[in-house]
């Protein structure tokens, strides 16, 4: 692993956040151990927030050090069309949103509903219920609802079929569609269900000077009620509580996670295999 990352030889961070200037949850899978001692090659599996802020410099990072090939989006159409990814030359963007976008209304019952309009926080704050339960749902249908299981299987396929150079998948936080997909790789390349959970807890730290600048807001404009920033606050934050209910989802749908891999996401063993083969050492 040193001898295709000499930055490991100062001790390359597993899982760890790209110095980037404008996109604070964008980060490395690599050196992340599984639990035959292999380790997932650095530089090739990047998870993320969306790119609309990229900086210049942050481009020249991904594309020269990273040399990022490809993109995939999880977002929804309007999401997309609000915040576009910043375009790259000679990367390959696939879009797979997540859910699918006709269920997508300003309906309580959909947390996209509130999220995918640039009057984001107005939404958040008139909504009378829960959000973190409507978030913690939400993981359940990832993995319940076929249109999600089918997308989910398509972001499988295009990384089985990504050859040279960095892949990075992002929603508009990194934090929820994202760490879905993200813990569902991960099992396929056989990481260790505790090192899953570090890696989609790593969110929280990622995301604290955003959530940060959200409550400055809020006191600034004396909307700074208890009950509005726990409102802000789950926006920003990830429970662990959320990925237990989706793999108690997997299990009560499929039996264990290893049917749920080779029958919703289409990965027998030889395509896991294929999979570990490209992105582990």
């Amino acid at each position: 692993l040193k001898i295709l990352n000499p930055d490991m030889a100062t001790g390359f961070p597993r899982g760890g956040r790209l110095p980037l200037l404008n996109l604070p949850n964008t980060r490395d899978l690599g050196a992340l151990a599984t639990k035959d001692g292999r380790h997932i090659i650095p530089r090739r599996l990047l998870r993320s927030g969306n790119l609309y802020h990229a900086s210049l410099q942050d481009q020249n990072l991904l594309l020269e050090d990273y040399r990022l090939k490809t993109v995939i989006d999880l977002r929804d159409q309007t999401e997309k069309k609000e915040k576009p990814d910043a375009v790259m030359k000679g990367v390959e963007y696939y879009h797979i949103p997540m859910i699918d976008e006709e269920t997508i209304s300003d309906s309580p019952k959909s947390v996209l509903g509130i999220l995918q309009t640039n009057d984001m926080l107005k939404k958040v704050l008139e909504y009378d219920g829960d959000i973190e339960s409507l978030i913690e749902q939400q993981y359940e249908n990832f993995v319940k609802d076929q249109y999600s299981v089918k997308q989910c299987a398509r972001f499988m396929d295009v990384l089985l079929h990504h050859e040279n150079g960095a892949a990075l998948w992002h929603c508009s936080f990194g934090k929820d569609r994202v760490g879905v997909v993200t813990a569902l790789l991960l099992c396929a390349l056989g990481v260790h269900r505790d090192v899953i959970r570090e890696d989609f807890i790593r969110s929280n730290v990622c995301l604290a000077g955003e959530l940060d600048y959200m409550l400055r807001y809020l006191e600034a404009n004396r909307l700074d009620s208890i009950a509005n920033v726990n409102k802000v606050s789950a926006l920003f934050r990830v429970k662990e509580e959320y990925l237990d209910r989706m793999f108690r989802t997997i299990y009560a749908e499929y039996g264990n996670v290893e049917r749920f891999l080779r029958r919703g996401l289409y990965l027998n063993q030889k395509t896991v295999t294929d999979l570990q083969s490209k992105y582990l050492i």
